[in-house]
């Protein structure tokens, strides 16, 4: 994402270069074209009058026109080539960020993939550091996923992920990051957040899976397809030492949910 942004400024200062070179190269074509033409209706001028004379002047005159149409056919070619490169530059500026953007985000689930949410949380991290801001984070499992894809098939797991992920990411503010870091798991960064928000975030998360109708989910032990999350905050201990990591503490609370017998927030 911080890349993204530091080619935008590259392509777009590249473009403005390019755009003013254009103008400055038009603007000396201009003068020179006029300066040769002003020479040349001089010298036409006089040879004219010469040929004039001696029953030529037709002759010269078919001449002239075709030396003009000639710099008007460089002129235009001269245009088409700056308009034609300054396209072919966007075209493919959009392919890089089309092919950044795929880098980036979870093919099945259509969030970001666990490279982008990793970098995220790294970027948070730092900035928390920095500003002495809070940060928080939380790892999702969702609960008995195996038997779900035993008992319907891959198929219908690969439906239900991205219900859950459309409910979870539509359960989130809009500071928040989500993504899939593997299989049936999620993490949720929470800039500027403390714990005890973090966890009102997750259970409101986790009623709304909960509550959500999803296909076969009457199939599983409770009736209902849900989550089981673990959240941790950011500790000044992790700042100091680097002797831990949010996202470890997370999921070591994902794992104490699920001894607590899953669907909560721990």
């Amino acid at each position: 994402m911080i890349k993204t942004l530091m080619m935008k400024r590259v392509f777009y200062s590249l473009m403005i270069v390019l755009f003013i070179g254009a103008l400055a190269r038009s603007a000396y074509f201009y003068t020179s074209l006029k300066t040769n033409v002003d020479a040349l209706n001089a010298t036409s001028s006089m040879i004219q009058d010469v040929l004039s004379q001696r029953g030529l002047l037709d002759s010269f005159t078919h001449v002239i026109n075709n030396l003009f149409s000639i710099l008007m056919i460089e002129t235009a070619t001269f245009f088409a080539s700056v308009v034609a490169l300054i396209f072919l530059l966007w075209f493919i500026f959009r392919l890089y960020l089309i092919e950044h953007s795929n880098a980036l985000i979870d093919p099945l689930t259509g969030i970001y993939n666990r490279r982008a949410i990793m970098l995220s949380l790294d970027h948070e991290k730092t900035r928390a550091e920095r500003f002495n801001h809070k940060l928080s984070a939380a790892v999702i499992d969702v609960d008995f996923f195996k038997n779900y894809n035993d008992l319907n098939g891959h198929k219908a797991g690969d439906k239900a992920l991205k219900k859950v992920a459309k409910i979870v990411d539509k359960s989130m503010r809009r500071t928040d990051f989500f993504g899939r870091i593997g299989g049936e798991e999620f993490m949720i960064v929470f800039p500027e957040t403390k714990l005890s928000d973090a966890q009102k975030l997750c259970e409101r998360i986790r009623l709304n899976v909960l509550n959500a109708d999803i296909d076969f989910e009457e199939n599983m032990p409770q009736k209902a397809l849900t989550i089981s999350i673990g959240v941790a905050e950011m500790q000044d201990s992790e700042i100091k030492h680097h002797n831990s990591d949010v996202f470890d503490q997370a999921d070591k609370q994902l794992y104490i949910a699920k001894l607590a017998g899953r669907n909560c927030v721990r």
